[in-house]
């Protein structure tokens, strides 16, 4: 998994989607990054990363949530602020 921090979107998406079939398996439906990120702007070290995630309708539960953000702060490291669409 990823030892040093990302840096930019690109970093972050290409994560995403070499990590697709864990983040199915936390029921993720779909996701996309917004924030700074997103923008590739002002990117600091204590800055986290702003993900923005649709559940399966049988997957969302709170289990699903949490394993899924600390996961991603593990593959990205950095924090990581996790919001459904719901």
């Amino acid at each position: 998994m990823q030892t040093m921090p990302v840096q930019t979107k690109a970093q972050v998406l290409a994560l995403l989607q070499e990590y697709q079939q864990e983040l199915q398996r936390f029921g993720v439906k779909r996701c996309g990054v917004f924030g700074s990120f997103a923008r590739d702007t002002a990117i600091q070290a204590q800055s986290d990363v702003d993900i923005l995630v649709a559940f399966e309708p049988d997957q969302k539960t709170f289990d699903n949530f949490i394993h899924l953000s600390f996961f991603l702060e593990d593959l990205f490291g950095r924090a990581v602020d996790l919001i459904t669409i719901e």
